[in-house]
Protein backbone atom coordinates (compact mmCIF):
# COMPACT_ATOMS: atom_id res chain seq x y z
CA UNK A 1 0.00 0.00 0.00
CA UNK A 2 2.85 2.37 0.75
CA UNK A 3 4.08 2.25 -2.84
CA UNK A 4 0.61 2.83 -4.24
CA UNK A 5 0.02 5.75 -1.94
CA UNK A 6 3.29 7.37 -3.04
CA UNK A 7 2.46 6.87 -6.72
CA UNK A 8 -1.04 8.28 -6.28
CA UNK A 9 0.30 11.27 -4.38
CA UNK A 10 3.03 12.04 -6.91
CA UNK A 11 0.56 11.63 -9.81
CA UNK A 12 -1.98 13.97 -8.20
CA UNK A 13 0.73 16.55 -7.53
CA UNK A 14 2.04 16.41 -11.10
CA UNK A 15 -1.40 16.60 -12.75
CA UNK A 16 -2.71 19.33 -10.47
CA UNK A 17 0.49 21.35 -10.71
CA UNK A 18 0.63 21.03 -14.48
CA UNK A 19 -2.99 22.15 -14.83
CA UNK A 20 -2.29 25.20 -12.67
CA UNK A 21 0.92 26.08 -14.56
CA UNK A 22 -0.71 25.85 -18.01
CA UNK A 23 -3.47 28.28 -17.09
CA UNK A 24 -1.31 30.53 -14.92
CA UNK A 25 1.45 31.13 -17.47
CA UNK A 26 -0.71 31.16 -20.62
CA UNK A 27 0.60 28.12 -22.45
CA UNK A 28 -0.67 27.40 -25.06
CA UNK A 29 -1.02 30.86 -26.56
CA UNK A 30 -4.83 30.92 -26.72
CA UNK A 31 -5.04 30.94 -22.92
CA UNK A 32 -3.44 34.38 -22.87
CA UNK A 33 -6.84 35.85 -23.73
CA UNK A 34 -7.38 37.44 -20.31
CA UNK A 35 -10.46 39.32 -21.51
CA UNK A 36 -12.44 36.12 -21.97
CA UNK A 37 -15.38 35.94 -19.49
CA UNK A 38 -14.51 32.35 -18.51
CA UNK A 39 -10.87 33.13 -17.78
CA UNK A 40 -11.40 33.87 -13.99
CA UNK A 41 -13.33 30.61 -13.52
CA UNK A 42 -10.64 28.67 -15.35
CA UNK A 43 -7.90 30.21 -13.20
CA UNK A 44 -9.81 29.49 -9.97
CA UNK A 45 -10.28 25.83 -10.91
CA UNK A 46 -6.62 25.54 -11.85
CA UNK A 47 -5.67 26.75 -8.36
CA UNK A 48 -8.06 24.18 -6.84
CA UNK A 49 -6.48 21.45 -8.97
CA UNK A 50 -2.97 22.45 -7.95
CA UNK A 51 -3.75 22.75 -4.21
CA UNK A 52 -5.80 19.52 -4.21
CA UNK A 53 -2.95 17.68 -5.89
CA UNK A 54 -0.55 18.99 -3.24
CA UNK A 55 -2.86 17.95 -0.36
CA UNK A 56 -3.36 14.49 -1.83
CA UNK A 57 0.38 14.09 -2.21
CA UNK A 58 0.96 15.07 1.44
CA UNK A 59 -1.83 12.74 2.62
CA UNK A 60 -0.48 9.88 0.55
CA UNK A 61 3.01 10.33 2.03
CA UNK A 62 1.54 10.30 5.54
CA UNK A 63 -0.42 7.16 4.75
CA UNK A 64 2.69 5.51 3.35
CA UNK A 65 4.62 6.07 6.61
CA UNK A 66 1.82 4.46 8.66
CA UNK A 67 1.27 1.49 6.41
CA UNK A 68 2.85 -1.88 7.23
CA UNK A 69 6.29 -1.87 5.70
CA UNK A 70 6.04 1.83 5.25
CA UNK A 71 8.32 2.67 8.20
CA UNK A 72 9.88 1.10 11.37
CA UNK A 73 13.17 -0.53 12.22
CA UNK A 74 12.61 -4.22 11.38
CA UNK A 75 14.79 -5.48 8.54
CA UNK A 76 13.20 -8.45 6.75
CA UNK A 77 14.97 -10.89 4.47
CA UNK A 78 13.66 -13.68 2.24
CA UNK A 79 15.68 -16.45 0.64
CA UNK A 80 14.36 -19.05 -1.74
CA UNK A 81 11.42 -18.90 -4.12
CA UNK A 82 8.57 -16.63 -3.09
CA UNK A 83 5.18 -16.47 -4.86
CA UNK A 84 2.46 -13.94 -4.19
CA UNK A 85 2.58 -11.07 -1.75
CA UNK A 86 4.61 -11.53 1.45
CA UNK A 87 4.23 -9.80 4.77
CA UNK A 88 7.05 -10.94 7.04
CA UNK A 89 9.01 -10.33 10.19
CA UNK A 90 12.39 -11.80 10.88
CA UNK A 91 13.96 -14.33 8.53
CA UNK A 92 12.20 -16.91 6.34
CA UNK A 93 14.22 -19.63 4.69
CA UNK A 94 12.94 -22.03 2.04
CA UNK A 95 10.09 -21.93 -0.44
CA UNK A 96 7.19 -19.87 0.79
CA UNK A 97 3.85 -19.38 -1.01
CA UNK A 98 1.50 -16.75 0.30
CA UNK A 99 -1.78 -15.51 -1.25
CA UNK A 100 -3.34 -12.34 0.00
CA UNK A 101 -5.69 -9.58 -1.12
CA UNK A 102 -4.33 -6.16 -1.95
CA UNK A 103 -4.79 -3.72 0.88
CA UNK A 104 -7.13 -0.93 -0.24
CA UNK A 105 -6.18 2.69 0.10
CA UNK A 106 -8.05 4.59 2.80
CA UNK A 107 -11.42 6.03 1.74
CA UNK A 108 -10.28 9.62 2.22
CA UNK A 109 -7.34 9.10 -0.14
CA UNK A 110 -9.60 7.66 -2.83
CA UNK A 111 -12.10 10.50 -2.42
CA UNK A 112 -9.32 13.07 -2.64
CA UNK A 113 -7.98 11.47 -5.82
CA UNK A 114 -11.49 11.46 -7.30
CA UNK A 115 -11.81 15.14 -6.42
CA UNK A 116 -8.57 15.98 -8.21
CA UNK A 117 -9.74 14.05 -11.28
CA UNK A 118 -13.07 15.92 -11.32
CA UNK A 119 -11.38 19.31 -10.97
CA UNK A 120 -8.82 18.56 -13.69
CA UNK A 121 -11.59 17.32 -15.99
CA UNK A 122 -13.50 20.54 -15.32
CA UNK A 123 -10.46 22.63 -16.14
CA UNK A 124 -9.92 20.67 -19.35
CA UNK A 125 -13.58 21.11 -20.39
CA UNK A 126 -13.50 24.84 -19.75
CA UNK A 127 -10.20 25.10 -21.59
CA UNK A 128 -11.85 23.59 -24.67
CA UNK A 129 -14.68 26.13 -24.32
CA UNK A 130 -12.20 28.98 -24.03
CA UNK A 131 -10.32 27.69 -27.07
CA UNK A 132 -13.52 27.49 -29.10
CA UNK A 133 -14.78 30.89 -28.02
CA UNK A 134 -11.37 32.52 -28.51
CA UNK A 135 -11.24 31.32 -32.11
CA UNK A 136 -14.83 32.38 -32.86
CA UNK A 137 -14.72 35.37 -35.19
CA UNK A 138 -15.74 38.73 -33.77
CA UNK A 139 -17.67 39.39 -36.98
CA UNK A 140 -20.21 37.28 -38.81
CA UNK A 141 -20.49 38.00 -42.54
CA UNK A 142 -23.27 37.15 -44.98
CA UNK A 143 -22.16 37.60 -48.59
CA UNK A 144 -24.09 37.80 -51.86
CA UNK A 145 -22.39 38.14 -55.26
CA UNK A 146 -24.58 39.84 -57.87
CA UNK A 147 -24.54 41.26 -61.37
CA UNK A 148 -24.92 44.93 -60.44
CA UNK A 149 -27.43 47.30 -62.02
CA UNK A 150 -25.70 50.43 -63.30
CA UNK A 151 -25.53 49.86 -67.08
CA UNK A 152 -22.41 47.80 -66.35
CA UNK A 153 -21.71 44.66 -64.36
CA UNK A 154 -23.38 41.43 -65.43
CA UNK A 155 -21.72 38.06 -66.02
CA UNK A 156 -19.17 36.63 -68.44
CA UNK A 157 -19.78 33.01 -69.51
CA UNK A 158 -18.18 30.70 -72.09
CA UNK A 159 -19.80 31.16 -75.49
CA UNK A 160 -23.14 29.30 -75.26
CA UNK A 161 -24.89 27.33 -77.99
CA UNK A 162 -28.11 29.34 -77.62
CA UNK A 163 -30.02 31.62 -75.25
CA UNK A 164 -28.99 31.51 -71.59
CA UNK A 165 -31.71 31.19 -68.90
CA UNK A 166 -31.86 34.29 -66.71
CA UNK A 167 -30.80 33.51 -63.14
CA UNK A 168 -29.22 35.26 -60.20
CA UNK A 169 -25.89 33.59 -60.91
CA UNK A 170 -25.64 31.53 -64.13
CA UNK A 171 -23.72 28.28 -63.94
CA UNK A 172 -20.04 28.72 -64.79
CA UNK A 173 -20.37 32.52 -64.82
CA UNK A 174 -17.72 35.00 -63.68
CA UNK A 175 -18.84 38.33 -62.28
CA UNK A 176 -18.20 41.14 -64.77
CA UNK A 177 -16.46 44.38 -63.94
CA UNK A 178 -18.77 46.77 -62.03
CA UNK A 179 -20.81 43.92 -60.58
CA UNK A 180 -21.98 44.02 -56.99
CA UNK A 181 -20.89 42.26 -53.79
CA UNK A 182 -23.23 42.69 -50.84
CA UNK A 183 -21.66 42.17 -47.40
CA UNK A 184 -23.73 42.18 -44.21
CA UNK A 185 -21.66 42.33 -41.01
CA UNK A 186 -22.85 41.53 -37.49
CA UNK A 187 -21.00 41.25 -34.18
CA UNK A 188 -20.82 37.80 -32.60
CA UNK A 189 -20.94 39.15 -29.01
CA UNK A 190 -23.04 41.80 -27.19
CA UNK A 191 -19.98 44.08 -26.93
CA UNK A 192 -19.62 46.71 -29.65
CA UNK A 193 -17.26 45.97 -32.54
CA UNK A 194 -15.97 49.05 -34.35
CA UNK A 195 -15.22 48.50 -38.04
CA UNK A 196 -12.14 50.61 -38.71
CA UNK A 197 -11.40 50.00 -42.39
CA UNK A 198 -11.99 47.74 -45.38
CA UNK A 199 -9.65 46.91 -48.22
CA UNK A 200 -9.48 44.54 -51.17
CA UNK A 201 -6.55 42.14 -51.48
CA UNK A 202 -5.85 40.63 -54.90
CA UNK A 203 -5.08 36.89 -54.71
CA UNK A 204 -4.42 36.17 -58.39
CA UNK A 205 -4.54 37.95 -61.72
CA UNK A 206 -4.84 36.70 -65.31
CA UNK A 207 -6.02 38.16 -68.66
CA UNK A 208 -9.71 39.01 -68.87
CA UNK A 209 -12.06 36.09 -69.52
CA UNK A 210 -13.26 35.39 -73.04
CA UNK A 211 -16.80 34.38 -73.95
CA UNK A 212 -19.98 36.43 -73.96
CA UNK A 213 -21.14 39.18 -71.67
CA UNK A 214 -24.58 38.76 -70.12
CA UNK A 215 -25.64 42.36 -69.55
CA UNK A 216 -27.65 43.66 -66.63
CA UNK A 217 -30.30 46.34 -67.10
CA UNK A 218 -29.55 49.90 -66.03
CA UNK A 219 -30.61 50.65 -62.48
CA UNK A 220 -31.19 53.69 -60.36
CA UNK A 221 -28.95 55.74 -58.15
CA UNK A 222 -26.11 54.33 -56.10
CA UNK A 223 -27.52 53.55 -52.67
CA UNK A 224 -25.98 54.52 -49.31
CA UNK A 225 -23.16 52.41 -47.84
CA UNK A 226 -21.71 51.86 -51.32
CA UNK A 227 -17.96 51.44 -51.80
CA UNK A 228 -15.71 50.91 -54.80
CA UNK A 229 -12.51 48.85 -54.84
CA UNK A 230 -9.87 49.26 -57.54
CA UNK A 231 -8.71 45.75 -58.42
CA UNK A 232 -6.16 47.13 -60.86
CA UNK A 233 -3.99 47.53 -57.75
CA UNK A 234 -2.64 44.60 -55.66
CA UNK A 235 -4.26 46.07 -52.55
CA UNK A 236 -6.75 48.93 -52.42
CA UNK A 237 -8.83 50.57 -49.72
CA UNK A 238 -12.59 50.54 -50.19
CA UNK A 239 -13.57 54.06 -51.25
CA UNK A 240 -17.01 55.40 -50.32
CA UNK A 241 -19.23 56.33 -53.28
CA UNK A 242 -21.73 59.19 -53.13
CA UNK A 243 -25.27 58.15 -53.86
CA UNK A 244 -28.92 59.11 -53.56
CA UNK A 245 -31.80 58.11 -51.33
CA UNK A 246 -35.31 59.09 -52.37
CA UNK A 247 -33.96 61.57 -54.89
CA UNK A 248 -31.75 63.27 -52.31
CA UNK A 249 -27.99 63.18 -52.72
CA UNK A 250 -26.15 61.22 -50.04
CA UNK A 251 -22.48 61.97 -49.34
CA UNK A 252 -19.93 59.20 -49.68
CA UNK A 253 -19.86 56.93 -46.59
CA UNK A 254 -16.67 56.57 -44.59
CA UNK A 255 -15.35 54.38 -41.82
CA UNK A 256 -15.62 53.71 -38.91
CA UNK A 257 -18.93 51.90 -38.40
CA UNK A 258 -20.16 49.95 -35.38
CA UNK A 259 -21.92 46.59 -35.06
CA UNK A 260 -22.77 44.17 -32.28
CA UNK A 261 -24.89 41.08 -31.69
CA UNK A 262 -28.12 42.93 -32.47
CA UNK A 263 -26.96 45.70 -34.84
CA UNK A 264 -25.77 45.02 -38.38
CA UNK A 265 -24.27 47.02 -41.26
CA UNK A 266 -24.66 46.23 -44.95
CA UNK A 267 -22.05 47.34 -47.47
CA UNK A 268 -22.40 47.28 -51.27
CA UNK A 269 -19.01 46.76 -52.91
CA UNK A 270 -18.45 47.56 -56.59
CA UNK A 271 -15.25 45.99 -57.95
CA UNK A 272 -13.44 47.92 -60.66
CA UNK A 273 -11.16 45.88 -62.95
CA UNK A 274 -10.10 46.99 -66.43
CA UNK A 275 -8.42 44.29 -68.52
CA UNK A 276 -7.82 41.42 -66.06
CA UNK A 277 -9.61 38.48 -64.47
CA UNK A 278 -8.94 38.93 -60.77
CA UNK A 279 -9.46 36.77 -57.67
CA UNK A 280 -9.69 38.84 -54.51
CA UNK A 281 -10.79 39.00 -50.88
CA UNK A 282 -11.96 41.72 -48.53
CA UNK A 283 -10.17 42.39 -45.25
CA UNK A 284 -12.00 44.28 -42.51
CA UNK A 285 -10.02 45.57 -39.52
CA UNK A 286 -11.91 46.04 -36.25
CA UNK A 287 -11.49 46.90 -32.58
CA UNK A 288 -13.53 45.82 -29.58
CA UNK A 289 -12.43 47.31 -26.28
CA UNK A 290 -8.70 46.62 -26.04
CA UNK A 291 -8.82 43.90 -28.67
CA UNK A 292 -7.93 44.31 -32.35
CA UNK A 293 -8.42 41.94 -35.23
CA UNK A 294 -8.92 41.47 -38.95
CA UNK A 295 -11.69 39.47 -40.57
CA UNK A 296 -11.24 38.03 -44.06
CA UNK A 297 -14.42 38.02 -46.19
CA UNK A 298 -14.69 35.91 -49.34
CA UNK A 299 -17.25 34.20 -51.56
CA UNK A 300 -18.35 31.59 -49.01
CA UNK A 301 -14.93 29.95 -48.73
CA UNK A 302 -13.54 30.91 -52.15
CA UNK A 303 -12.00 34.18 -53.34
CA UNK A 304 -14.29 36.59 -55.14
CA UNK A 305 -13.67 36.59 -58.87
CA UNK A 306 -14.30 39.55 -61.19
CA UNK A 307 -13.28 39.93 -64.83
CA UNK A 308 -12.97 42.84 -67.19
CA UNK A 309 -15.14 42.76 -70.31
CA UNK A 310 -12.43 43.74 -72.80
CA UNK A 311 -11.98 40.19 -74.14
CA UNK A 312 -15.63 39.21 -74.70
CA UNK A 313 -16.79 38.44 -78.23
CA UNK A 314 -20.44 39.43 -77.90
CA UNK A 315 -23.04 40.99 -75.66
CA UNK A 316 -26.21 39.12 -74.71
CA UNK A 317 -29.33 41.12 -73.77
CA UNK A 318 -31.72 40.16 -71.00
CA UNK A 319 -35.27 39.42 -72.13
CA UNK A 320 -37.12 39.26 -68.84
CA UNK A 321 -40.40 38.27 -70.51
CA UNK A 322 -38.80 35.23 -72.13
CA UNK A 323 -36.54 34.65 -69.13
CA UNK A 324 -33.37 34.40 -71.24
CA UNK A 325 -30.29 36.26 -72.35
CA UNK A 326 -29.94 36.31 -76.13
CA UNK A 327 -27.44 37.83 -78.62
CA UNK A 328 -27.71 41.59 -79.08
CA UNK A 329 -28.35 43.12 -82.48
CA UNK A 330 -28.86 46.63 -83.82
CA UNK A 331 -32.53 46.62 -82.80
CA UNK A 332 -32.00 45.20 -79.34
CA UNK A 333 -32.68 47.37 -76.34
CA UNK A 334 -29.24 46.73 -74.84
CA UNK A 335 -27.44 47.33 -78.16
CA UNK A 336 -24.34 45.63 -79.57
CA UNK A 337 -20.74 46.11 -78.50
CA UNK A 338 -19.03 48.85 -80.50
CA UNK A 339 -15.66 50.38 -81.14
CA UNK A 340 -14.99 54.06 -80.50
CA UNK A 341 -15.17 54.74 -84.24
CA UNK A 342 -18.45 52.82 -84.71
CA UNK A 343 -20.02 54.74 -81.83
CA UNK A 344 -18.92 58.10 -83.27
CA UNK A 345 -16.85 58.94 -80.23
CA UNK A 346 -13.57 59.67 -81.97
CA UNK A 347 -12.41 63.23 -82.55
CA UNK A 348 -12.48 66.39 -80.46
CA UNK A 349 -15.04 67.35 -77.83
CA UNK A 350 -15.24 70.68 -75.99
CA UNK A 351 -16.59 71.49 -72.56
CA UNK A 352 -14.70 71.83 -69.33
CA UNK A 353 -11.42 71.51 -71.18
CA UNK A 354 -10.86 69.57 -74.38
CA UNK A 355 -11.39 65.81 -74.82
CA UNK A 356 -9.67 64.07 -77.75
CA UNK A 357 -10.62 60.44 -78.45
CA UNK A 358 -8.40 58.27 -80.68
CA UNK A 359 -9.56 55.40 -82.89
CA UNK A 360 -8.21 52.81 -80.43
CA UNK A 361 -10.47 54.13 -77.63
CA UNK A 362 -7.81 56.02 -75.71
CA UNK A 363 -8.52 59.65 -74.85
CA UNK A 364 -6.77 62.68 -73.39
CA UNK A 365 -8.68 65.31 -71.42
CA UNK A 366 -6.83 68.60 -71.08
CA UNK A 367 -7.99 71.29 -68.67
CA UNK A 368 -6.56 74.46 -67.15
CA UNK A 369 -5.65 72.45 -64.03
CA UNK A 370 -3.94 69.46 -65.60
CA UNK A 371 -4.39 66.47 -67.88
CA UNK A 372 -6.11 63.08 -67.59
CA UNK A 373 -5.64 60.00 -69.75
CA UNK A 374 -8.75 57.89 -70.26
CA UNK A 375 -9.26 54.39 -71.71
CA UNK A 376 -12.66 53.34 -73.05
CA UNK A 377 -13.43 49.77 -71.91
CA UNK A 378 -16.85 48.89 -73.29
CA UNK A 379 -19.13 50.82 -75.62
CA UNK A 380 -22.78 49.85 -75.91
CA UNK A 381 -25.77 51.51 -77.46
CA UNK A 382 -25.67 55.06 -76.06
CA UNK A 383 -23.47 54.24 -73.08
CA UNK A 384 -19.87 53.38 -72.29
CA UNK A 385 -17.49 52.78 -69.41
CA UNK A 386 -13.94 54.10 -69.15
CA UNK A 387 -11.00 54.11 -66.76
CA UNK A 388 -8.85 57.06 -65.81
CA UNK A 389 -5.34 55.65 -66.31
CA UNK A 390 -3.41 58.78 -65.27
CA UNK A 391 -4.38 62.21 -64.02
CA UNK A 392 -2.80 65.48 -62.91
CA UNK A 393 -6.12 67.33 -62.63
CA UNK A 394 -7.89 67.43 -59.24
CA UNK A 395 -11.32 66.78 -60.81
CA UNK A 396 -10.78 63.06 -61.39
CA UNK A 397 -8.17 60.68 -60.00
CA UNK A 398 -6.15 57.91 -61.61
CA UNK A 399 -7.94 54.58 -61.14
CA UNK A 400 -11.44 56.10 -61.14
CA UNK A 401 -14.19 54.63 -63.27
CA UNK A 402 -16.26 56.82 -65.61
CA UNK A 403 -19.78 56.00 -66.75
CA UNK A 404 -20.63 57.78 -70.01
CA UNK A 405 -23.89 58.46 -71.79
CA UNK A 406 -23.29 59.69 -75.33
CA UNK A 407 -25.40 60.98 -78.19
CA UNK A 408 -24.73 62.65 -81.55
CA UNK A 409 -23.41 65.93 -80.24
CA UNK A 410 -22.49 65.37 -76.63
CA UNK A 411 -21.09 63.17 -73.88
CA UNK A 412 -22.16 63.23 -70.21
CA UNK A 413 -19.81 61.47 -67.81
CA UNK A 414 -20.07 60.61 -64.11
CA UNK A 415 -17.03 59.54 -62.15
CA UNK A 416 -17.07 56.83 -59.50
CA UNK A 417 -16.60 59.47 -56.82
CA UNK A 418 -19.39 61.74 -57.99
CA UNK A 419 -17.77 64.20 -60.43
CA UNK A 420 -20.03 65.24 -63.35
CA UNK A 421 -18.45 66.17 -66.71
CA UNK A 422 -19.94 67.27 -70.02
CA UNK A 423 -18.40 67.65 -73.51
CA UNK A 424 -19.96 68.64 -76.83
CA UNK A 425 -18.86 68.75 -80.44
CA UNK A 426 -17.21 72.08 -81.34
CA UNK A 427 -19.85 74.69 -82.07
CA UNK A 428 -22.60 72.77 -80.19
CA UNK A 429 -24.05 73.94 -76.88
CA UNK A 430 -23.17 71.87 -73.78
CA UNK A 431 -25.56 71.54 -70.89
Amino acid sequence: MAGRAVRVGVGALVVGGATWAVVRFGVPVWLTNRDHPLRPVLEALSWVAGIAGLLVAIGALVASTRAPGGGGSVRNTVTGRVDGQVLQAGTITGPVTMNSTAVALPVWVRLAVAGVVVVVAGVATLAVVVLTRAEEPELRAVVTVGAGSKCAGGWVVPTPAGPVPVSDRPEGATQADQGLVSVTLQGSLPAAVVLQSMRAEVVSRRPASTGVWLETPCGGDVTPRSFGVDLNKPSAAAVGLPGADGGEKVPAPSFPFQVNESEVEQFLITPNVSTDDVEWRLRVTWTSGTRRGETVIDDNGRPFRTTGTTAVSALYCADLNAGTWHPADSSARCGPLRSAAEAGLTGTWEGRGTLRVADDGTAVWTTGTGEARIRLLSILNQRATADVTASTTPEIAAGERLSLFYFADGIAAHSQLGAELTWCRPGKACG
